[in-house]
């Protein structure tokens, strides 16, 4: 059987070295995710899932002898917004250890705790500690993992047997976004926005990329040209959301931009 720790990291960057060394010393194989919608995929549990025609369609993996007994998830790359998005799409959360890069956020650490994070690892802590933190997460998840996924399945088959998710059809002249036979018209701001997230979906878009690409003033401060952005951002989200069945959501990665799952 193997043992799996799914690593939620920045792309521009790598695994924590301490933790990553705890989790292979208690014998588990680290496979690195650095999207939000590469993790959610990852964490999935394979089941049958009826389709539209009564055939059943496979969901997604882990299943049989490749079980993830524990993700470890970085605040930078979206730990607290992976959490919320599995909750919200019923798979199970494995047992889960937050690293936290910056620490200075109380509010990070209250929501990590609201949303059942077994463990919160700071960068500053001593790098013996980190490493012994992973090892004891890895050690505790494997008492019971071979019930995880059975448990897993069981949980989102419920939740799984959903329509699947339409085709999007986007119309960047017209700025019209289609979804089956509904559609709606952004704004020109909105447009600009949803071009960008959309070209680099599941991928973080910085802030300052949009306030260049969007705003299309070159001189304007990060900072102000993030507060213009923001009521563009939620009038935008708001009307892809009133499509459920697009499967889209712009999530807010906190101090550093917005990705598009």
């Amino acid at each position: 059987m193997t043992r799996r720790a799914i690593y939620l990291t920045p792309s521009e960057g790598r695994p924590d070295a301490a933790l990553e060394k705890g989790l292979q010393e208690a014998g588990c194989q680290v496979q690195c995710a650095y999207a939000l919608a590469e993790a959610l995929q990852m964490l999935r549990p394979s089941v049958a899932v009826p389709a539209g025609n009564g055939h059943a369609r496979a969901a997604a993996r882990p299943s049989g002898d490749d079980r993830v007994i524990l993700l470890v998830a970085s605040v930078r790359a979206g730990a607290i917004p992976l959490l919320s998005l599995l909750r919200e799409q019923g798979i199970p959360i494995p047992p889960t250890l937050v690293f936290d890069e910056d620490g200075n956020d109380v509010h990070t650490i209250i929501k990590a705790l609201q949303l059942g994070v077994r463990e919160y690892v700071l960068a500053s802590d001593p790098e013996v500690q980190r490493r012994l933190s992973a090892r004891l997460m890895v050690e505790r998840a494997g008492v019971n993992d071979a019930e995880v996924w059975k448990t897993a399945a069981t949980s989102y088959a419920a939740h799984a047997a959903v329509p699947e998710t339409i085709s999007v059809d986007w119309d960047p002249i017209g700025r019209v976004v289609r979804v089956g036979d509904k559609f709606a018209r952004l704004s020109s701001v909105e447009g600009r926005i949803f071009d960008l997230l959309l070209a680099n979906r599941g991928h973080t878009v910085p802030v300052h990329d949009l306030v260049q690409g969007v705003l299309m003033h070159a001189n304007v401060d990060t900072s102000i040209g993030a507060r213009r952005l923001r009521p563009h951002v939620m009038r935008l989200r708001r009307k892809l959301e009133s499509f459920p069945s697009g499967g889209m959501r712009i999530v807010n990665m906190r101090g550093t931009g917005y990705v598009l799952i």
